[in-house]
């Protein structure tokens, strides 16, 4: 039998990384910063959860504490973990744009749109093929995010986010 989590582990730092970790039963999570793509160097403080799974670990939620972050975790996932974030209709996209991700891309200003309920939409842009994409946000607390579409333009009545509603991304 192999020890998948076995204590707390404590704090690593080093090359400027500063990581915290920590186990509760089965499960194991990580606190560490990490840069955000775009136009402007920005940190988003990140999150990786993992429990004990079928003899593997499993990703858990939250896979990011903010908007911004779930779409860049989205991006960097395989298409099999991504199906799980997102409806049928988005997954269906993720091979082509986490491809495209590899290359290079700026996540643009997040906007907020109108409805019941109301959703998030945050525009790409993709140094390669220099293509631009929009992935529409569920309005769930970290817990809940998933990708629920993708396309080729923006929403008409989405507005940019106000400062304070991005704060609440962190709840």
């Amino acid at each position: 039998m192999r020890t998948s989590l076995s204590q707390d582990a404590g704090n690593w730092s080093g090359n400027d990384v500063y990581i915290t970790a920590s186990v509760q039963g089965s499960t194991a999570e990580f606190r560490y910063e990490t840069l955000v793509p775009g136009p402007e160097v920005m940190v988003r403080k990140a999150i990786a959860r993992f429990s004990r799974a079928g003899g593997g670990l499993e990703r858990n939620a939250p896979i990011a504490l903010s908007r911004a972050g779930f779409v860049d975790e989205w991006l960097g996932m395989d298409d099999r973990e991504a199906a799980r974030w997102s409806t049928l209709k988005a997954a269906q996209h993720h091979s082509q744009l986490s491809g495209w991700a590899a290359h290079g891309f700026a996540l643009e200003q997040i906007a907020l749109c109108p409805g019941k309920p109301q959703t998030w939409q945050i525009p790409i842009h993709f140094d390669k093929p220099g293509e631009q994409r929009t992935i529409t946000l569920n309005d769930a607390n970290p817990y809940g995010m998933r990708v629920l579409n993708v396309s080729s333009e923006p929403g008409a009545n989405c507005r940019p986010a106000a400062r304070r509603e991005l704060e609440e991304d962190r709840k």
